[in-house]
């Protein structure tokens, strides 16, 4: 979606191509948390366009806020009905069974809220047969292998201390990306916004942060530092005049 939006793109039609095979696995993948997280970032990712890329015009941005305000509002005044929403996703508020399982886990933590139980320890050990031996029964067998949420993994792996880590890295990310958005103003730019946002909204029901080895960290990683990247292939700032004339009398010593 990026390269379609971006001006002067080659092979428009090879990325056309590419988006719609990523929207075919994406309906294919029967994922409810995948689908709505794509929907929510691409249409943040719109609104932000509108507003401050200078290829839209006033209209556009006026028209942007004006549709995300009363959106806002008639679900305040409306009310949200989340029943409604989880059966048009074929979905119930069980979360397909997380909802059953997160509170044993949130006695795990309680248990050991510092420093947790190593990473990717408790799954693992038979720790966790003593919190969620009563919820497998109940389940018919089925055991988790992993807590489906990113910040409640990570308090298993390393308490709130790792918690607290991925909280700040979470949030540096977002501010540079956000920063390095607002400054350069193209569709280009917005990417490691957006993948930062897809991956914090969908780690409440998915582990997408806080593991090794895996796609979202890889995503979450490349976001971090590109905008890094991109800053440090920007051209040195013309000195002012306070810096030339210190220079010149650093010369005349």
């Amino acid at each position: 979606l990026t390269l379609i939006l971006r001006r002067g793109t080659k092979y428009k039609m090879l990325a056309v191509g590419g988006l719609v095979l990523s929207a075919t696995q994406l309906l294919g993948s029967n994922s409810a948390t995948a689908l709505v997280d794509c929907i929510a970032v691409v249409a943040i990712g719109l609104v932000a366009l509108a507003c401050v890329s200078p290829g839209f015009g006033g209209v556009s941005r006026i028209v942007a806020l004006l549709g995300a305000a009363l959106a806002a509002a008639g679900a305040v005044v409306v009310g949200f009905d989340q029943d409604a929403l989880y059966a048009a996703l074929g979905r119930t508020q069980g979360l397909t069974g997380r909802v059953d399982f997160w509170p044993y886990l949130n006695e795990a933590v309680n248990a050991r809220p510092i420093l947790g139980y190593g990473y990717g320890a408790f799954f693992r050990s038979p720790v966790s047969k003593d919190y969620l031996s009563y919820y497998v029964v109940e389940a018919g067998g089925w055991t988790p292998y992993h807590a489906h949420d990113s910040f409640l993994q990570t308090c298993l792996d390393t308490g709130y201390v790792g918690l607290a880590a991925l909280l700040v890295a979470i949030f540096v990310s977002l501010f540079r990306a956000g920063a390095f958005f607002l400054r350069e103003r193209d569709v280009v730019s917005l990417w490691p916004l957006l993948v930062t946002f897809f991956l914090v909204f969908g780690s409440y029901t998915e582990t997408y942060v806080g593991n090794f080895n895996t796609l979202g960290t890889i995503l979450f990683v490349t976001a971090f530092l590109y905008p890094i990247r991109a800053n440090a292939g920007q051209p040195e700032p013309a000195p002012t005049w306070r810096t030339r004339r210190t220079i010149a009398r650093a010369r005349t010593l």
